[in-house]
């Protein structure tokens, strides 16, 4: 019974002693978030053209063409799509992801579509909507948030162009509680002064 109570005390002990899961922001992004090369900032809704832009044409600065080279120019996707990856250290379990990237375009080619990791995370309609900009948003697995995640734009034909601008993964971590070490030196010398008194007891 005695026995018991100590180890019961113990993990009590050790519970109090472990300091606080921290819990950590990941943003990785890849581009330069410049409003497609054109300068400035724009959102969801904007008009490309109204925003100073031209139609075809390539808003990709030395360091696009290098670190991001789909972004910043307005073209026709080819079959394979457009395919890039963010790449990042994890310091703790991921709890929750989310991706979002900016576009325009791709109004006349039908659905287009978003893959995570080769999986199909989401689909879109941009029927009609030759210019508008769009600010596209979608959780990501968990299963995907392992250093490297792989993400794939799709256009179901060809015929028409878009333009995308950078994208942002934003990846929410927690550490596990840490034991600490001063804490634990003084669990140690008591979990020690009772056994000593148990010994004496007898």
């Amino acid at each position: 019974m005695q026995n018991r109570w100590l180890g019961g005390l113990a993990m009590t002990a050790f519970m109090l002693a472990a300091g606080p899961a921290s819990a950590t922001t990941i943003v990785s992004t890849v581009g330069d978030l410049d409003c497609f090369g054109l300068g400035g900032a724009c959102a969801d809704g904007d008009l490309f053209l109204s925003l100073g832009g031209t139609f075809f044409t390539d808003y990709r600065s030395p360091g696009d063409v290098l670190a991001a080279p789909h972004t910043d120019i307005w073209q026709t996707l080819p079959s394979s799509g457009a395919s890039w990856s963010h790449t990042y250290a994890l310091d703790g379990a991921p709890t929750a992801a989310s991706f979002e990237f900016l576009m325009a375009g791709y109004a006349d080619i039908g659905l287009a579509h978003l893959f995570i990791d080769g999986v199909l995370a989401a689909t879109y309609d941009f029927s009609g909507q030759f210019q508008t900009l769009h600010s596209l948003s979608v959780a990501v697995p968990l299963a995907a948030i392992d250093g490297s995640t792989s993400f794939m734009f799709v256009t179901e034909s060809s015929g028409d162009g878009g333009i995308i601008d950078a994208s942002t993964l934003t990846i929410e971590t927690e550490a596990a509680a840490v034991p600490e070490p001063a804490t634990l030196f003084l669990l140690g010398a008591g979990l020690m002064g009772i056994g000593a008194r148990r010994r004496r007891v007898r």
